[in-house]
């Protein structure tokens, strides 16, 4: 996809979220529409989605930064700023919204909410199973893997919107598309609510690889609510 073609998708995405909705459409939301092809684009071009939108669409979409947590970060078309719009309360708002909060392999979501020991760095693997590994800062990045740095993993006591924050964060800088580490469905969509259902959304493909239930027990976990 050309310059002009990402240009144009992302500016009638943006405008189409705010129609509907009537908020911010988040940069991580953003990146992973269209399967991440928007994402790819922008960062082939620009080195990254943010960066694509303030180079090329200054004049149609509006980069718009909650003031007090600034790594919530959400996109508007231009013409929406009235210049009265709090768009603080606006960005709370999409972010309190489970429906904005993207579900992801256990594995990712760890990296983000597990801590880190002060003499390790943490890296994350960009392809085959989900994965991450902490090893003794100083080295270089094993194959395959990109860093989480430190100030991307949240706090011990914090929300799950905080973990949240932080992956919105990392994945509006990094080089590699969220679709590689989205756990396929979402609480609305599962094929049941059930246990078993939950348990397979959790888990990344190498894990459940490793899964071997009689099938009773499937059965039973089929019947039990979540």
């Amino acid at each position: 996809m050309d310059e002009t073609e990402t240009a144009r998708q992302i500016a009638d995405i943006v405008r189409e979220w705010w129609q509907a909705e009537g908020a911010p459409m988040l940069i991580s939301a953003l990146g992973a529409s269209r399967s991440g092809e928007i994402a790819n684009a922008a960062r082939a071009i620009s080195g990254g989605l943010r960066v694509f939108i303030e180079q090329h669409l200054a004049d149609d979409v509006l980069i718009v930064q909650h003031q007090a947590r600034p790594t919530i970060v959400g996109a508007v078309p231009h013409d929406a700023d009235d210049g009265a719009k709090d768009w603080n309360a606006l960005l709370d708002g999409v972010t309190a919204s489970p429906a904005a909060q993207a579900r992801y392999y256990s594995a990712f979501w760890a990296a983000f909410r597990r801590p880190i020991a002060e003499v390790d760095s943490r890296y994350l693997t960009v392809s085959g199973p989900v994965r991450f590994i902490d090893q003794s800062r100083g080295g270089s990045a094993p194959d395959q893997m990109v860093e989480v740095p430190r100030g991307f993993v949240a706090s011990p006591n914090a929300s799950d919107s905080e973990v949240h924050e932080k992956i919105d964060a990392w994945l509006a800088q990094s080089t590699v598309s969220a679709e590689r580490f989205r756990a396929t469905g979402g609480l609305g969509v599962l094929p049941s609510n059930d246990i078993l259902g939950r348990l397979i959304q959790a888990l990344d493909p190498d894990e459940l690889a490793q899964i071997r239930m009689p099938m009773p027990i499937v059965a039973k976990l089929r019947r039990k609510p979540a």
